[in-house]
């Protein structure tokens, strides 16, 4: 159980009167000024399961960048998981997760297709430097994203009389397509 998990339990019983006079919560104290040793201390200290690596790199400065590149760009990138959900009047269609951006990156400028849709963990691990880079160029986050954005609808107009093999692999073959459509971008 985490922090916020624990704190939410206690409240919880409090408020019920099941909560004994007496328990104890042992915690865990950090002071620092250091937003680097902030950053460490969250990705050493938080190994639930619930937190992926994703979440863990959300709040790094190399994700609040990209976040401002793309609104620069009138597009929305969401660091952390549902974080424009409550959004009013917000067009969905230009929120862009940063897996999802990661595996585009990966699939395309990469060109590792399987790499970004077998294994995503790759994005937040050894990849993770390459990709979110503060010298790549917000164009190159976001073009592969777009490319796959409209490779997947193309896939998507062909389904309807396919095959199940072949709707088999227009479903899982976005990224290959992707990749192979990216050398050639006037289609989009």
């Amino acid at each position: 159980m985490n922090g916020c998990q624990t704190a939410k339990s206690l409240a919880l019983a409090k408020e019920r009167g099941r909560l004994p006079d007496d328990v104890r919560v042992l915690v865990r104290v950090y002071e620092t000024q250091s937003t680097d040793i902030v950053r460490r201390v969250v990705l050493s200290t938080n190994s639930q399961n619930r937190i992926t690596s994703r979440d863990l790199h959300s709040n790094e400065p190399e994700q609040e960048a990209v976040e401002r590149l793309f609104k620069s760009r009138g597009y929305y990138y969401e660091r952390k998981p549902r974080q424009y959900d409550t959004t009013p009047g917000l067009d969905v269609k230009r929120v862009f997760t940063n897996e999802l951006v990661g595996q585009c990156f990966v699939a395309i400028r990469l060109k590792r297709p399987a790499d970004a849709r077998r294994r995503k963990y790759k994005i937040w691990d050894d990849l993770y430097s390459t990709i979110f880079n503060p010298r790549t160029p917000v164009e190159a986050l976001l073009l592969p994203v777009l490319i796959h954005r409209r490779a997947t609808a193309l896939l998507r107009a062909q389904t309807s009389a396919a095959s199940d093999l072949r709707l088999k692999l227009l479903r899982n073959g976005a990224f290959h397509v992707s990749r192979n459509r990216g050398s050639g971008v006037a289609w989009i």
